[in-house]
């Protein structure tokens, strides 16, 4: 953008110690001159940006001294000069001379001394940027004032400047300061402070509807936004939420609905902006080998696939072990990683260079399996492995970066899948091809879909593989299952914005369906690993992928026996399984951490202070940033710890249903808005699972608010969080179903009296489905009630289109 501007070297902090110059400050001719503006010119507002001395001069602003004004004109009207004569020889000039002027204007604020520098940094960049708008020129002209501009922001002395910009663009009446190019431009380089702009963009557009501004916005989200990704959508949340909400009220505004939409999604789904760089090791970083290094290693790997070939006995491969140690290359140093590197690269080279068209060649990634696992089971072990991976993860992290659109993952899939399948049977040595697949899980872990999007789908298959997952899931004493679930909720974590806001590409779309049925696998082999850790599974999945945590929740022991929920008559209290605690990772008492945890066990005790479910409410909530990203105003998991840490404390107390908790359930429903009190009654049927002693528990609470609190909105909010999880396909928690079916039929609930059930003959089609499917079609006599118990399935999806604000799905 910058064209040679870009590339002028900044002078050091050195050279501009903390001091700026008396640069001096002035107008372009014809426009600087404060007299010319008061004399009826239009452009930036007399008085505040004149060149004059100003009057009632705010703090931190400077007066124009009329040796600023000289020197600065004198300036201006070189660098003008300059730029016009190379404007008129085109393109391909020498530019040493505008150079020398950027260096001038750098010096010029250098000696202007620790007390003014700041002072004279703001008066310059406020006088370009006067000049640059009053007297937009040739592109040349654009960019050589807006790198002015990025010399004084990025001097020592101009933090300042972006701030004192944003507020002399606010304060200008004149249409100029909306050209599309110069703003693009301003805002690319941090030029304006982006806060400021932002606020005031959004102000202009409630208070006068500016088609100038309008046009302004959206060329800078079409532009940095989505094109560039230079800016995201938090940088301009104020004005583009503004704006979308002007172009929802007024017909023929869908480009820019869609145009907010797609830039909302576009800062949502996010992922990794920049890697840092100690994230990949030197040695991959670094490509300058020693000499003959990689001439060596080209030679050892011919001769370890001649060795492969030939089927060489253990005698011969013993020997060329032998060979590689007497060349210093398994000393586990420095050389070691670069010898490894080259392998790596040798072995995926040959694959990508042999293809014949989407048939790879893997002999030589291969043939590097074989010699990893050689070494490692001839004394290399587990260290030497660890180090073969650091080193791969590094290659394929650079890769990715390098070639982006281009990167092929098979290459390096294929050497993981090797290395488990060598190494992951390995039962020589007592648990050793468990600790072989946990430094293989520790390095899929690094290269998870978050870091490495282009390698996701090799990863999901990785971390489903069958001799990976099951082997690691089924280790005694569950020694793999926190490694698991760290893997899986970084698959959870990566879809998340994307499933959050229904924005699935068709890759995308894959992945989600991928997940599914990897979540159906360990439902049906490994329930256990579902129950367990149900908790940290759930924060990871957005509340609006329903049948995903239905998945998650319908998990029970593989010994249990499920009592029918459709058993008229059911006594869910009776049930021998209903008294015992389920087990959860991690320990409930952990879930709170110091002091709130402490403040929870004491309101518990003692209901004091009387005030604290109001403050408790109020720390729910995520701070202002947070809340941008996450896109919703309330710390989730913070809720879902709280729920379920309550509950946990309540059930040690000898009453099945603790007083003060369900007193402070009750009062965090009160005082919650809609979006905190759906949440928190999410929360609470998230613990509506197979039986045990929980499931009784949230079953009685969330049945207790129904019946407790009178305002009939919350009734509805209730409902619709159970039957949302409902009308979804299967599978259904068991107690959900029985909190339902509870619900519906109890008279004490009176649930079919109530106006919700019955707003609109789509909802109350809807709702008959569901209750047929949970209790059997009503007999004659008893039409429009709730009908008697037989068992059945959910099917009523088609009319949660027509469901209300409060019970629809979506919301």
């Amino acid at each position: 953008v910058y064209e040679d501007f870009a590339r002028i070297p900044r002078t050091t902090a050195a050279s501009t110690a903390a001091t700026a110059g008396s640069a001096a400050p002035g107008a372009p001719p014809g426009l600087g001159a404060a007299s010319q503006v008061a004399g009826g010119r239009p452009g930036f507002p007399v008085g505040v940006f004149a060149d004059g001395a100003m009057p009632e001069k705010p703090p931190g602003h400077i007066a124009a001294d009329a040796v600023y004004v000289d020197k600065y004109l004198l300036w201006q009207g070189q660098a003008d000069a300059l730029i016009g004569s190379k404007d008129a020889q085109g393109p391909g000039g020498d530019q040493s001379d505008l150079q020398m002027l950027l260096q001038e204007l750098n010096e010029a604020v250098s000696s202007a001394g620790p007390s003014g520098a700041e002072d004279a940094a703001i008066f310059f960049a406020r006088r370009i940027l006067k000049h640059l708008y009053e007297a937009h020129g040739s592109k040349l002209h654009v960019t050589f004032y807006v790198a002015c501009l990025e010399v004084l922001a990025q001097s020592p002395v101009g933090k300042r400047v972006p701030v004192e910009l944003a507020q002399l663009f606010a304060m200008a009446d004149d249409e100029r300061k909306f050209n599309k190019e110069i703003g693009e431009m301003l805002v690319r380089a941090r030029l304006l402070s982006l806060p400021e702009l932002d606020n005031y963009l959004a102000k202009l557009l409630t208070t006068t509807r500016s088609p100038s501004a309008t046009e302004l916005l959206m060329h800078l989200t079409k532009a940095s936004i989505l094109r560039d990704q230079s800016l995201s959508y938090q940088d301009l949340y104020n004005s583009l939420e503004v704006l979308g909400k002007l172009a929802a009220r007024s017909p023929g505004s869908e480009p820019i609905l869609q145009l907010v939409e797609q830039a909302r999604k576009a800062g949502a789904v996010a992922l990794v902006a920049s890697r840092p760089p100690t994230e990949i090791p030197a040695v991959v970083r670094d490509k300058a080998d020693p000499s003959g290094l990689r001439e060596q290693t080209i030679s050892l790997f011919e001769e370890w696939l001649r060795l492969l070939n030939s089927a060489a006995d253990d005698k011969l491969v013993g020997q060329f072990l032998v060979s590689l140690r007497n060349a210093a290359l398994l000393k586990m140093d420095d050389t070691t990683d670069r010898f490894l590197r080259l392998l790596i690269e040798l072995s995926v080279n040959h694959s990508l260079s042999s293809s014949e068209g989407q048939q790879l060649s893997y002999m030589a990634s291969d043939a590097f399996v074989r010699l990893i696992s050689t070494i490692v089971l001839h004394g290399g072990g587990e260290a030497f492995l660890s180090r073969t991976l650091s080193v791969l993860v590094g290659v394929i992290k650079r890769d990715a970066d390098e070639r982006t659109m281009a990167f092929n993952s098979r290459p390096y899939m294929r050497m993981v899948v090797g290395l488990i399948c060598e190494l992951g049977a390995q039962e020589s040595q007592e648990g050793a091809g468990l600790r072989y697949l946990k430094a293989i899980g520790l390095a899929l872990y690094s290269v998870q879909p978050i870091s490495v999007p282009g390698f996701a789908f090799a990863w999901l298959e990785l971390v489903s593989h069958r001799q990976f997952m099951p082997k690691l899931l089924m280790a005694p004493q569950a020694q793999g299952w926190s490694l698991y679930e760290v893997l899986l909720v970084s698959l959870l974590k990566f879809l998340e914005p994307y499933l959050r806001l229904a924005d699935l590409s068709d890759s995308v779309r894959q992945l989600y369906k991928g997940t599914l049925r990897l979540l159906l696998v360990l439902l049906h082999d490994f329930p256990e690993f579902l129950c367990e850790h149900h908790i940290t599974l759930c924060d990871a999945i957005p509340t609006t992928c329903i049948q995903m945590r239905n998945l998650i929740l319908s998990a029970f022991p593989r010994n249990m026996r499920l009592p029918d929920p459709f058993t008229p008559n059911l006594k869910v209290d009776l049930l021998p399984e209903i008294s015992q605690p389920p087990r959860i990772i991690p320990d409930p008492e952990r879930l709170l951490h110091e002091p709130l945890k402490t403040s929870v066990e004491n309101f518990l005790r003692t209901r004091q202070p009387a005030n604290f479910p109001v403050e408790l409410a109020k720390r729910l909530y995520l701070p202002a940033a947070e809340a941008k990203a996450a896109g919703t105003s309330y710390n989730a998991p913070a809720i879902n710890a709280l729920v379920l840490y309550v509950g946990h404390v309540a059930k040690s107390v000898a009453s099945p249903l603790n007083a003060a908790a369900m007193d402070l359930y009750l009062r965090l429903a009160a005082e919650l808005d809609s979006e905190g009190r759906y949440l928190l009654l999410n929360a609470i049927a998230n613990q509506l699972r197979y039986p045990n002693s929980h499931t009784h528990y949230f079953s009685c609470v969330l049945l207790t608010l129904f019946a407790e609190i009178k305002v009939e909105f919350v009734k509805e909010q209730i409902t619709r969080v159970l039957l949302e999880r409902l009308i979804v396909n299967r599978p259904h928690p068991w107690g959900l179903l029985i909190t339902f079916i509870e619900l519906i039929k109890n008279p004490r609930y009176n649930f079919w009296s109530h106006e919700f059930t019955r707003c609109a003959p789509d909802i109350e089609r809807l709702f008959k489905s569901v209750a047929n499917s949970c209790m059997g079609p009503p007999k004659p006599e008893e039409d429009g009630a709730a009908g008697s118990s037989t068992a059945g399935q959910a099917t009523g999806t088609q009319g949660a289109a027509a469901l209300p604000k409060e019970t629809a799905v979506r919301g």
